[in-house]
């Protein structure tokens, strides 16, 4: 999370507060659920990808005027 605070302040000088939020801690939690497979080894399950899916098709809806 601190790491995405420098993209979290440019987000939200570009995008209006509606929108830059939802996308960086969606892209956040995307990171954090890859990072932890490739760092840890963390099983990436059915539920993880299913997760995954429904997270990136509610940021297209929220990014969608």
């Amino acid at each position: 999370m601190v790491g995405s605070f420098p993209f979290y302040s440019l987000a939200l000088q570009r995008l209006p507060l509606n929108v830059g939020v939802p996308i960086l801690l969606i892209g956040t939690f995307i990171v954090v659920l890859v990072a932890s497979y490739f760092f840890f080894h963390e099983p990436l399950t059915l539920t993880n990808w299913l997760g995954i899916i429904v997270l990136i098709l509610g940021l297209l809806l929220v990014a969608q005027k």
